[in-house]
């Protein structure tokens, strides 16, 4: 370092030449050969292009320091690490494309529980989800150039997407309403109702619009308490998506609601969000506590849910494309 800033190096020196500066007397052209500290020297430039690392003198000591916080020996590389990836998954989510599936997806652990050993996951269904959450599918409205046509290839609407084809395409939806029966059996399932409570599976209500058919009311007239549960799967376009869909399931419900209320219940009411690329809404949890369910079970409720919800849009969108019938036709027709 000497013969690079052409003066004996005082203590500071090192920190500032560690961090990677190039003004000043580290401007200048380095005769040095390659040893262990310019490869420190150039790593330490290299992430600061991503996060905030930097070298301090202190007392004589260099010091890596991280965001302003020293790091201990033991920890500093599981720190850098965990920074870069927190780097480059916030630079993915703020892809107008690619980020908006992800914001969901990132945020939570249940969506991706299949990622290391594939629990639960078809290896069809692995080799569709990750260009399905990238939108890389090869569907006419996922063209970012040129001016080809973007029409859905099956009803002719203006913009074929994989929400179109997931969410909102009517010849699918009667696979549609299989995948969110998927995810409602699940949780009826796991409800270990007393003897003093009455549950209503996609039923009216007696004394009130027989239009409202929520997917899950259990009354208690013991404790006078009443939960209405609605199963909703909407497309994971960032977690607003999710947002829109609990606020509409709850102005949809809100006279049933105030029903019970008259009659003097206590009323918990709320929607119930996977996505349909497996996004978990955490906002879920509520439900789960509210519902009384067990926390070792739920643990595996939630990626089977997950993986329901994957599975169900592979075959949806694989019948898109092909027009080949992709499951067993049941009958269960159950409106969600």
């Amino acid at each position: 370092m000497k013969k690079r800033i052409r003066r004996p190096p005082e203590p500071q020196d090192l920190a500032t030449y560690l961090c990677g500066s190039m003004e000043g007397a580290f401007a200048n052209e380095s005769p040095d050969i390659s040893n262990i500290w310019t490869r420190l020297r150039s790593a330490t430039r290299r992430l600061r292009s991503k996060i905030n690392v930097s070298w301090v003198n202190e007392d004589g000591q260099m010091t890596l320091c991280l965001n302003g916080f020293v790091l201990q020996r033991g920890v500093a590389e599981y720190a850098l690490r965990n920074s870069i990836r927190e780097y480059y998954r916030q630079k993915l989510i703020a892809k107008p494309d690619q980020g908006k599936v992800y914001e969901i997806t990132s945020a939570t652990n249940p969506p991706n529980h299949f990622l290391r050993n594939g629990d639960f996951t078809r290896f069809a269904d692995w080799r569709f989800i990750h260009r399905a959450r990238l939108d890389c599918v090869p569907l006419n409205g996922s063209q970012r150039f040129g001016n080809k046509n973007r029409k859905c290839r099956r009803c002719g609407y203006a913009n074929e997407t994989l929400p179109h084809v997931l969410c909102h395409f009517k010849p699918n939806f009667v696979a549609i309403t299989k995948r969110h029966n998927a995810i409602q059996d699940r949780l009826v399932r796991a409800f270990n109702h007393p003897a003093s409570t009455t549950v209503r599976i996609n039923q009216s209500v007696p004394g009130l619009d027989g239009s409202l058919r929520p997917d899950f009311v259990a009354v208690n007239d013991t404790c006078k308490t009443v939960a209405i549960i609605d199963v909703t799967m909407p497309f994971e376009n960032r977690y607003a998506a999710f947002q829109a869909a609990r606020q509409e399931k709850q102005k949809e419900y809100a006279p049933l609601a105030e029903h019970y209320n008259r009659l003097g219940y206590s009323v918990f009411l709320d929607a119930f969000i996977v996505g349909s690329l497996g996004g978990w809404d955490p906002a879920n949890d509520r439900i789960i506590n509210q519902l009384k369910l067990g926390h070792s079970y739920c643990r595996l409720m939630r990626k089977l849910m997950v993986s329901d919800a994957i599975r169900w849009s592979r075959d949806i969108y694989i019948e898109h494309l092909s027009g080949i019938r992709q499951y067993r036709d049941t009958g269960d027709t159950r409106s969600g």
